[in-house]
C-alpha cells in the first residue's frame, strides 16, 4: 500500500482561510493514506508540500536557488565579482554567469532549475492525486464540499503553470506531464508548454477564491488575483516565448486587475509597506510567501551572501551569522570616478562622479538610476519598532551607537565604506616618502583623549602593488554598493523581529508596469507614462514632480528607459533576464566588463547534460551543440 510521508509544518494562516483549522505544526513519518484524511487540517496539511517547494524556489535570498541566480547574475544590474585573494572565483562560475558562457555541462545551476521545474510539478501532482483518492470532501467539508474540492484542485493547477513558466522561461519547451501515472515523454514544443500553462490558469481561475474571501492574512493562497497575474506575465513575454504579440491580450487581463475584478489591491504608500514589517496587510500585495519570526517559510535576506564580513557590527546586531561579502550592484562609476553611464540625465545621481568616463553604457548602473530625491536612495537605518529608512548599504558602515565595520583585506583596519565602483584601488598602505598616492579614507579612531570614538576624514598614503582595473575579477572588500530590499534587519535588542517580513512575489506595482509597458508598445507613450508615475510617486514626498517623472517623451521604441524604470522599481526581484530578452538586449547588449554574444539562442538556456542523460528522448537547443 502507498504510504504518505509528511514532515512539514503548514503554509501560515492563509491555508485556514477555507476550514478555519489550526496552523500549529503536526509532525508524522510515515502514515495510510485510507486514515490519514480524518480532519480538513489534513487535506490542507498534505497540500503544504506543493506550496513549499514553488515558493522556495521563489521566495528565497537571491543567492540560494538556481532559479534566482539565473535571473539576475546573468544580467546588467548584480553579480557577483571575483575579490581580493580569490574569494568567490569558485572555479569560474560566476565570471561565466556574468560572460554568458553557457554549456549543457556546467556547474552554475542549470540542472538544479531544471530539475526543480519538474520536482515541482510531480510533487503537486502527487498532492493532488492523494487528495482525490483519499480525501472524502463530503464528510470532511459538509456545507461546500464541491467548491472545497475544485478550489483546491484549482490551487495545484496554478501552482503546476507556475513551475511552468519558469521552465518556459529558462529553457523553451519541455516535456508535458499531466499526471505522474505516466512516464516522462519528450520536449513538448514551447507552443504546445505555453498553451498547456494557460489551459491550466483559464479552467483554474473561475474555481478559485478572491482575496476578499480569504480574508487580510491570506496572501500565501493561490487566488483568482495570482492566476491572473500569472497570465498576464505569460501573455507580456509571449513573443520572446513562441513569436506571437499578445501584448494586447496582457494589457486586457492588467486592466481588470487594477480595475478590481479579482479583488480590492491597491498601490502601497510606502516602499517599507511593501518589504518591511507588517506587509502581509498591505494592499499592494497580490502573492506574498508567509514568512514569521516562529513559523517562517523562507529565509529570504541577502545581507549573508552579500555584505561584508563584519556587517553585524554595522546593523548592530551580534545574532546574526557571519556574511560572506560576496555578490552587489553592477557599478555605475569606473576606478577614476568616472560615471558608466551613457546618458547624462543620470550623472546628477551619483555622489563623487568626477565625469563621463570614455567607455560607457546604456544598461546597468543600477545605484545611479536612481534618482538622488528618491527616498529608497538612503543608506539603510534601523529606527526601531518594526521600521526601517533605506534600501541600501552604501558609504561608511557605522552602527547608531558608532561602532564599525572595519575591513580585514584590503584596507585591513579601516572602516568599511561601499562604493560604487568595481575595481582593484591602491590597497598597499604606506609611508610619506615612499612613492604612495595620496587618498582621503574615512577611519574610525578615537580622539587624542582616547575618547569621542567616531569616523576622522584622513589624507593617507597608498601605493598600487597590483595594476589598476575595472572589472569582474578586480573587486576589492568594499568594492560595490549592497542591496537591503528584503528581510529588513533589526538591532539585537529586536531581534526577534527578524525574517517576520512576508516576501512579496506579484505585487501591483506590475502590473501598473506591465500595462505601461503595452501601451508603449502600441504607441501610446502618455498612457505608459502615466501609470509609471502613478507607481513612483510614493518615492518623492515633497518634491516637484517635473523633477523626477517620466515624460513621454523619454520612452522611445528602443527601449531602454522603459527597461531602466524596471530595473529601479523591481531591482533583485528575480526577473532582469527575462525583461532584458523580452527586448532582445540579453544577447546583444555590453554593459560592465559584459561583452554580448550576438547569438540569439542564448536567451535560452541549454538542456543540462544531466537531464538529457536521465532522459533520451531530450532534445538540445539550438547553439549549444550537444
Amino acid at each position: 500500500m502507498k504510504k504518505i510521508k509528511v514532515s512539514t509544518f503548514l503554509f501560515g494562516a492563509a491555508l485556514s482561510a477555507l476550514c478555519g483549522c489550526n496552523i500549529d505544526p503536526e509532525y508524522h513519518k510515515e502514515v495510510d493514506p485510507n486514515t490519514f484524511f480524518d480532519s480538513p487540517e489534513k487535506v490542507y496539511m498534505r497540500l503544504t508540500p506543493a506550496y513549499i517547494h514553488y515558493t522556495y524556489n521563489e521566495a528565497e535570498g537571491i543567492e540560494r536557488t538556481d532559479w534566482a541566480r539565473l535571473q539576475e547574475f546573468v544580467t546588467d544590474e548584480i553579480f557577483m565579482p571575483t575579490r581580493d585573494g580569490g574569494h568567490w572565483g569558485d572555479g569560474g562560475i560566476y565570471l561565466d554567469m556574468y560572460g554568458h558562457n553557457f554549456s549543457p555541462v556546467t556547474t552554475y545551476g542549470l540542472n538544479g532549475a531544471w530539475e526543480a521545474v519538474g520536482q515541482g510539478v510531480a510533487k503537486t501532482w502527487s498532492v493532488k492525486e492523494d487528495i482525490a483518492r483519499f480525501a472524502d470532501f463530503n464528510k470532511l467539508f459538509p456545507n461546500n464540499p464541491d467548491s472545497v474540492r475544485k478550489s483546491i484542485y484549482a490551487q495545484c493547477d496554478v501552482l503546476v503553470a507556475a513551475c511552468y513558466l519558469r521552465g518556459l522561461d529558462f529553457f523553451g519547451g519541455m516535456p508535458i506531464c499531466r499526471d505522474n501515472k505516466r512516464p516522462q515523454g519528450a520536449r513538448a514544443t514551447s507552443l504546445e508548454l505555453f498553451n498547456y500553462i494557460d489551459s491550466l490558469l483559464i479552467s483554474a481561475r473561475p474555481n478559485l477564491l478572491k482575496k476578499a474571501e480569504l480574508g487580510a492574512l491570506s496572501t500565501g493562497n493561490v487566488d483568482q488575483a495570482i492566476a491572473a497575474s500569472l497570465r498576464a506575465r505569460l501573455y507580456f513575454n509571449a513573443e520572446a516565448y513562441i513569436g506571437q504579440n499578445r501584448y494586447a491580450e496582457c494589457a486586457m487581463i492588467c486592466d481588470s486587475i487594477i480595475r478590481g475584478d479579482f479583488g480590492p489591491y491597491a498601490l502601497a504608500s510606502d516602499f517599507t509597506k511593501i518589504f518591511g514589517w507588517g506587509n502581509e496587510t498591505s494592499d499592494e500585495t497580490i502573492w506574498n510567501v508567509p514568512s514569521s519570526k516562529t513559523r517562517r517559510s523562507v529565509e529570504a535576506g541577502n545581507y549573508d551572501w552579500s555584505t561584508h564580513y563584519n556587517q553585524r557590527v554595522a546593523f548592530g546586531n551580534m545574532k546574526l551569522g557571519a556574511p560572506q561579502n560576496g555578490f552587489c550592484l553592477t557599478p555605475s562609476l569606473s576606478h577614476d570616478s568616472m560615471s558608466l553611464n551613457a546618458l547624462d540625465i543620470y550623472d546628477s545621481n551619483i555622489d563623487g562622479c568626477k565625469g563621463k568616463s570614455t567607455t560607457t553604457y546604456r544598461l546597468g548602473s543600477p545605484f545611479s538610476k536612481f534618482h538622488k530625491d528618491d527616498v529608497r536612495k538612503k543608506q539603510y537605518v534601523y529606527t526601531g519598532g518594526g521600521t526601517y529608512k533605506g534600501m541600501f548599504l552604501v558609504g561608511p558602515q557605522l552602527s547608531a551607537n558608532g561602532d564599525s565595520c572595519r575591513c580585514s583585506q584590503t584596507y585591513p583596519g579601516e572602516l568599511v565604506s561601499y562604493v560604487d565602483q568595481n575595481a582593484s584601488l591602491y590597497n598597499k598602505r604606506v609611508g610619506k616618502n615612499e612613492g604612495g598616492m595620496l587618498i582621503k579614507i574615512g577611519r574610525y579612531r578615537t580622539d587624542k583623549e582616547g575618547k569621542n570614538l567616531r569616523v576622522y576624514i584622513d589624507t593617507i598614503y597608498y601605493k598600487a602593488d597590483k595594476p589598476v582595473n575595472d572589472g569582474f575579477r578586480y573587486a576589492e572588500e568594499n568594492s560595490g554598493v549592497r542591496l537591503l530590499k528584503f528581510q529588513p534587519v533589526p538591532t539585537e535588542a529586536e531581534d526577534y523581529l527578524r525574517f517576520d517580513p512576508d516576501v512579496p512575489l506579484i505585487r501591483l506595482s506590475e502590473i501598473y508596469y506591465m500595462l505601461a509597458e503595452c501601451k508603449l508598445r502600441a504607441g501610446d507613450k502618455g498612457g505608459a507614462a502615466q501609470l509609471i508615475n502613478q507607481v513612483k510617486t510614493r518615492y518623492f514626498p515633497g518634491i516637484t514632480p517635473g523633477e523626477w517623472e517620466v515624460q513621454p517623451g523619454d520612452l522611445d521604441d528602443t527601449g531602454y528607459r522603459m527597461l531602466d524604470e524596471w530595473m529601479v522599481e523591481f531591482l533583485g526581484e528575480k526577473r532582469r533576464r527575462t525583461d532584458l530578452v523580452r527586448w532582445g538586449k540579453f544577447h546583444s547588449e555590453a554593459w560592465f566588463d559584459h561583452t554580448p554574444k550576438g547569438d540569439p539562442n542564448y536567451n535560452r538556456y541549454p538542456v543540462p547534460i544531466e537531464a538529457r542523460n536521465a532522459n533520451l528522448l531530450l532534445d538540445q537547443n539550438p547553439g549549444y551543440g550537444y
